[in-house]
């Protein structure tokens, strides 16, 4: 009776360690670490206009949750929109955590000037603890673009944080 017990408690074991699209190979060493830097597995179904433009292609990815997919597609595409890709790339990175690397692509000086990226420049500061960074950065963004609504938007959200009502 006990090994009975004992032999249907492993197989549940081992069963909840696996979701119901993996299989015992997918965690198990060394497929986790692999797993772990390899790319999303999405299936998109995409119109045809959104797989021949790759910024449209890196952004549906990234929206999707295909982050390291959506890298990927940009980093294979090197001559697109410099404002446009840093903003899919930064975002991706942010999400990834790897927020250094993300910095540094909202402050790169081909991309930094757009609207876009400095309102994520913004977020992205706020997000790491440096919500005074974010707000100054905000307050010089709007001299520049008063009619910015996402701009008062998250200045206000950030300034409400640090307790300036």
């Amino acid at each position: 009776m006990k090994r009975l017990f004992l032999t249907f408690s492993l197989l549940a074991a081992v069963t909840a360690g696996a979701r119901a699209d993996d299989s015992l190979l997918d965690n198990a060493i060394p497929n986790k670490w692999i797993n772990a830097v390899l790319p999303e597995k999405l299936t998109l179904d995409l119109p045809d206009y959104v797989k021949s433009d790759p910024l449209e292609l890196a952004q549906a990815q990234m929206f999707a949750g295909g982050y390291k997919l959506s890298l990927l597609t940009l980093n294979a595409n090197p001559n697109l929109d410099p404002a446009k890709a840093a903003a899919i790339r930064a975002q991706s990175l942010w999400t990834l955590g790897r927020v250094d690397e993300a910095l540094a692509v909202v402050t790169d000086p081909k991309a930094a000037s757009d609207p876009a990226v400095q309102i994520l420049h913004a977020r992205i500061l706020d997000d790491t603890s440096k919500a005074q960074a974010a707000v100054e950065l905000l307050k010089t963004f709007l001299q520049g673009h008063p009619d910015s609504i996402p701009g008062h938007f998250y200045l206000g959200q950030f300034s409400e944080n640090l307790g300036d009502l």
